[in-house]
């Protein structure tokens, strides 16, 4: 809940310090470059994976064993390497776009917009994946520690 609420008051507080300039960064061809990364992920893991990775790791759903939080870290791993090779390939996009206008300065600008921000999505996205595995990989941790640990003079008492 607080890593939602932080994301919120961070874009927030972002929004408000570009003031005017903020709409110059909602574009749509360059998510429509990252969006992919969602359906390339889906297929490699599952669609469980899907919905396990987010509610696991926005806090919506507590209660999970170890195999499904390995599953929802392998979604959300491989949906932030998804992210960062379409963003390069965004990049490429651009830049093959600037060479076929390299002629008409005006069309250079929409180019490289291309090439930018559909990187600068993929990074974002890939931020959020970071930070997401490494909340579900905690989770796993205390899980995998609750377990049976053995006492220095011999037993077993659980944490």
């Amino acid at each position: 809940m607080f890593y939602i609420i932080g994301v919120f008051i961070f874009t927030s507080l972002l929004i408000m310090k570009m003031g005017s300039f903020a709409p110059v960064f909602i574009h749509v061809p360059s998510a429509l470059i990252i969006i992919p990364a969602f359906l390339f992920a889906l297929a490699a893991t599952s669609g469980r994976s899907f919905h396990l990775s987010w509610m696991l790791a926005f806090g919506m759903r507590s209660s999970s064993d170890a195999s499904n939080l390995r599953q929802a870290c392998e979604y959300v791993a491989v949906l932030g390497n998804c992210a960062l090779w379409l963003g390069g390939v965004g990049v490429l996009i651009g830049g093959v776009l600037i060479a076929i206008h390299i002629q008409e300065p005006t069309q250079i600008g929409p180019a490289l917009a291309i090439g930018v921000l559909s990187l600068l999505y993929a990074l974002i996205l890939k931020v959020l994946c970071i930070t997401a595995e490494a909340r579900l990989r905690h989770r796993m941790g205390s899980i995998v520690r609750q377990g049976p640990v053995e006492q220095p003079g011999g037993g077993f008492y659980s944490e």
